[in-house]
């Protein structure tokens, strides 16, 4: 199913899947925004991300859940190929 949902028109290259990927994360709000790049793209751990932002764990893992709710609703209709590439 996922391929029947994958348009080649979606993306010329590389370097558009980056940009919409990219425009998703720059969406969220600020500090959500910090806390997950720390965490998923420089592979922090909430123990640490939590002390070097002087932040509880519990807000820290409130913060990720609202990336990952903001995220998949700015990238709905590109899961499935996300999905499909990085699968």
């Amino acid at each position: 199913e996922s391929l029947e949902a994958f348009d080649e028109g979606y993306f010329s290259d590389d370097k558009d899947i980056e940009k919409v990927i990219s425009d998703a994360i720059n969406s969220l709000p600020e500090k959500c925004r910090e806390i997950f790049i720390k965490s998923k793209i420089y592979g922090e751990k909430q123990k640490q991300i939590a002390e070097e932002l002087n932040l509880s764990i519990n807000t820290i893992e409130t913060q990720m859940s609202i990336a990952y709710k903001k995220l998949r609703e700015e990238l709905k209709d590109y899961i499935p190929l996300l999905l499909f590439l990085l699968g």
